[in-house]
């Protein structure tokens, strides 16, 4: 027999009261917002109705790995049974997600509360790609292995590996804590020191002169440290001399001009520049990177190309012919031989016009 209260089936009310007892398993929308607030106690607040793993939305990591989480909120999450190794959608552990940031406190926070060294994804490896020399040294010191190895290899081969021009000094003292704690130097981590010195002294020019200082003695603190032969310093064109190339073979001539011709950042000063430099984006963008942001401005850039190649001193008919063609064909999934011949036919008409011509204003962004 049924049994009802007040009119309602016992059954019902039971089923009601326990949708009611169950948590969250999402956190607030504005929780975010809140842990900047610094409140406490209305951060403590919200786990009385959600549950202490949920996550930032689908795939986000739960509260202990939010950027803003203070210290003590993590303390009493832990304490109150929240799981220090939650991962995120991407399987990153909130210690691994703080030490990519240098949140010192709350990596400190989450050691003392048992996270793992050595998850998945290794806090160590975050904390080099930062670069973050005191987390770097706050791991080391709290038992994290310099040796441990991912897909990227060692903590010092990742950090290398993403080191940017911006990111020199703080690199050069990241190698450092981990070279001391015991990281064997090896050939590739010696070719990357060398890739780091030529990018940078590619983009030495568009340097902001304040912080030049500062990255030049990062930069040689790593070839020192490395063993490594600085770069040279780039030569690059004056924009009023004769473009000569001593190399030989086109794809070496292409890149001898891109050196010459191409600034670190923007579009060159001259159409000999921009050929070799829209030739170059393109190669990369779809031989490199799979076409995967192949957009307008690409496509805007590829038939700008005749133009310069119709320019001063012309290719030959036919072969101007076979450019514009080519060009104006130029798709995502175009052949790998399309996208050469076209860097091919762009040296050929630098190389027959040696005297610099001014390149108009780009209709593209790229």
């Amino acid at each position: 027999m049924l049994e009802f209260v007040d009119g309602q089936r016992a059954d019902a009310g039971a089923s009601k009261l326990s949708r009611m007892a169950r948590k969250k398993k999402r956190l607030p929308k504005d929780f975010d917002a809140l842990l900047r607030s610094g409140d406490l106690d209305a951060m403590k607040a919200v786990f009385e109705t959600t549950e202490l793993d949920a996550h930032d939305g689908v795939g986000g990591p739960t509260a202990l790995g939010m950027y803003d989480v203070p210290p003590e909120l993590v303390s009493w999450l832990v304490a109150a049974g929240a799981d220090v190794e939650a991962t995120n959608g991407y399987g990153r552990t909130a210690l691994w997600q703080h030490a990519g940031v240098a949140n010192d406190a709350v990596v400190t926070a989450l050691l003392d509360a048992g996270a793992a060294l050595q998850p998945r994804w290794l806090p160590l490896h975050a904390a080099a790609e930062g670069p973050n020399p005191s987390t770097v040294r706050l791991l080391l010191e709290r038992g994290a292995d310099p040796l441990a190895v991912e897909s990227r290899g060692t903590a010092l081969e990742a950090g290398l590996r993403s080191c940017s021009n911006a990111e020199l000094s703080r690199m050069a003292d990241v190698a450092h804590e981990l070279l001391a704690a015991g990281t064997p130097i090896n050939d590739r981590m010696r070719q990357r020191v060398e890739e780091i010195g030529e990018r940078f002294e590619f983009y030495r020019a568009n340097f902001n002169p304040d912080s030049l200082p500062e990255a030049e003695a990062g930069l040689n603190r790593l070839y020192e440290m490395f063993g490594v032969t600085p770069a040279a310093a780039r030569r690059t064109h004056d924009g009023a001399s004769a473009i000569t190339v001593t190399a030989t073979g086109w794809a070496e001539q292409h890149q001898e001009l891109w050196d010459l011709l191409v600034p670190g950042m923007g579009s060159a000063a001259t159409m000999q520049g921009e050929a070799i430099r829209i030739t170059g984006r393109l190669a990369h963008e779809l031989l490199d990177n799979g076409g995967i942001n192949w957009d307008q401005d690409f496509k805007t850039m590829a038939r700008t190309l005749p133009t310069f190649l119709a320019s001063g001193v012309p290719l030959p008919g036919a072969v101007l012919a076979e450019a514009t063609t080519l060009a104006t064909s130029l798709r995502r999934n175009s052949p790998e031989e399309d996208v050469q011949r076209l860097s091919e036919l762009a040296v050929s008409w630098v190389l027959a016009n040696p005297d610099p011509l001014p390149a108009p204003d780009p209709d593209y962004s790229r």
